[in-house]
């Protein structure tokens, strides 16, 4: 989850193959889902939500939350549900309400 004090929370891990850092974010079902890409981006880019470029620059946001409604507010789907996205350096990934995925091109090793 992605808590308010924007920074890295104990349930984000970070992954490193072939040049690439993969960090999971779980979504947190108490806020929108666009409101948890920012926290998420926020943290792993270690600035402020408010530095960030506005997200309606590069996806509807309005839109994303609608897609990605909490599974209380929708009915079961026995459908995977994935957007992905360009964003503060990052690909974004949204999986099923329930993950957030950062791709970034680590830097090389010498």
């Amino acid at each position: 989850m992605v808590r308010k004090n924007e920074t890295a929370p104990d349930d984000k891990s970070a992954n490193r193959h072939d040049n690439h850092i993969s960090i999971h974010y779980t979504i947190d079902p108490d806020e929108s889902i666009s409101h948890n890409v920012i926290r998420a981006v926020a943290a792993a880019t270690e600035v402020s939500p408010e530095r960030l470029e506005p997200l309606y620059n590069v996806v509807d946001p309005d839109a994303l939350d609608r897609l990605f409604k909490m599974p209380s507010e929708t009915p079961p789907s026995s459908q995977e549900t994935i957007v992905s996205f360009q964003y503060e350096g990052y690909l974004v990934t949204i999986q099923n309400s329930q993950q957030i995925i950062l791709y970034s091109r680590a830097a090389a090793n010498p």
